[in-house]
């Protein structure tokens, strides 16, 4: 049997095959730009030209032609695609992009925070698309959640508008611009904007869509820009070795507090002997009846300590009792007076009650967790 390829259905295909009308789909609000849907030979398209106020005033002219060179001169899986520039007949000048379907990170935000993979892999592809403008001594100076696309197909990143970026050999044009919510201080002070600008900036993304990398947003946040991330690489790397650390810092802290519980109860355990009343209530009540003599009688034929009471002993005896007779059936305190017995005794009650509050008490597992925690991921920092 020959398995043959074809279609499910019957294609849609035009009878046409050309350049469409272009819909305008956005533009900046403050800006000097504007963005059309256009389909061209079989494909959706995205065309970058001026609003018509705009259109032939030198600036601006060289603006969009600037950013068409940065643009075309990147090429990234997850950098939007810049194709050409040419003169339309009904928008004048514009770039000629690839289109994406997709939707804005600002519109994911919350989705990402509820996915921590999802998050990594957005992060991680930022991290990958922001690379490669920097080693095209390009710095993109205006990287938020609204310039970062991510495909509905795949949740692949897609980074945009190059409007502001800047080029190392560029004469013209190098002034500090972007959003003031995203910028670095030095941008806002009027300097020259650089990759550590940009890694400013990717410190605020993180932080809009992740609470899992506190530590690497505040490196990438720093107000001086030399205690920042040297690189994009570096934040990745940051992200790569925490994620990697916590599949084993959460297993071992779990073993390393298993353990001392564990060990925790087998020294109680010990020291309780075969008393299960002394761990069910704090007191045991004997009276000298017939019942008394009973106890006496198993507790002598199994080793207990309570075989070791007289009648004279009997009525209200306490745990810190028990304990000190424990001490005694075991042959500890032969030697020594009847009040070093009880000191003795109440010392054992008192460790095994402190000991039992740190196995009741969630707020101490918690810190055992926590420090736990930090010793791996200071180990881990190489500190």
């Amino acid at each position: 049997m020959v398995d043959e390829s074809g279609f499910f259905f019957v294609s849609s295909a035009k009878e046409t095959w050309g350049a469409g009308t272009p819909e305008r789909i956005g533009g900046s609000v403050t800006g000097w730009s504007e963005v059309y849907l256009v389909e061209s030979e079989g494909k959706f398209r995205v065309l970058k030209s001026l609003k018509k106020n705009y259109r032939g005033l030198p600036l601006y002219e060289g603006l969009l032609k600037k950013e068409y060179e940065i643009g075309f001169s990147l090429s990234h899986s997850n950098i939007c695609q810049t194709y050409s520039f040419y003169c339309h007949p009904d928008l004048g000048n514009c770039i000629e992009m690839e289109w994406v379907d997709g939707r804005s990170l600002d519109a994911i935000k919350e989705e990402c925070r509820k996915d921590p993979l999802l998050a990594r892999k957005v992060i991680l592809e930022i991290c990958d698309a922001l690379g490669c403008i920097h080693s095209h001594q390009i710095a993109h100076q205006d990287l938020k959640p609204s310039n970062i696309l991510v495909t509905y197909n795949g949740n692949n990143v897609k980074i945009i508008d190059f409007g502001l970026s800047l080029e190392d050999c560029q004469s013209e044009f190098k002034i500090p611009g972007g959003t003031k919510s995203y910028a670095a201080p030095e941008l806002l002070e009027g300097k020259k904007a650089d990759v550590l600008s940009d890694i400013y900036s990717l410190g605020k993304v993180i932080e809009q869509i992740s609470t899992r990398y506190g530590k690497i947003v505040r490196r990438c946040c720093k107000q001086d820009p030399a205690e920042r991330f040297m690189c994009v690489a570096d934040v990745k790397d940051a992200i790569l070795k925490k994620d990697t650390g916590k599949a084993w810092i959460l297993p071992a802290s779990v073993a390393v507090a298993a353990v001392v519980v564990a060990v925790l109860f087998l020294i109680i355990g010990n020291r309780s002997g075969d008393k299960p009343s002394s761990q069910t209530a704090p007191s045991v009540n004997l009276t000298t009846s017939a019942s008394d003599a009973n106890i006496q009688d198993r507790g002598e034929e199994n080793g207990s300590p309570l075989g070791n009471f007289s009648e004279k002993e009997s009525g209200k005896i306490s745990g810190k009792e028990l304990e000190k007779n424990s001490e005694k059936s075991s042959g500890k305190d032969k030697n020594k007076p009847e009040s070093g017995g009880k000191e003795s005794g109440k010392q054992l009650a008192d460790e095994k009650t402190s000991k039992m509050e740190v196995i009741e008490d969630e707020a101490d597992i918690d810190k055992l967790f926590e420090s736990v925690t930090d010793l791996f991921e200071e180990k881990e920092d190489g500190r």
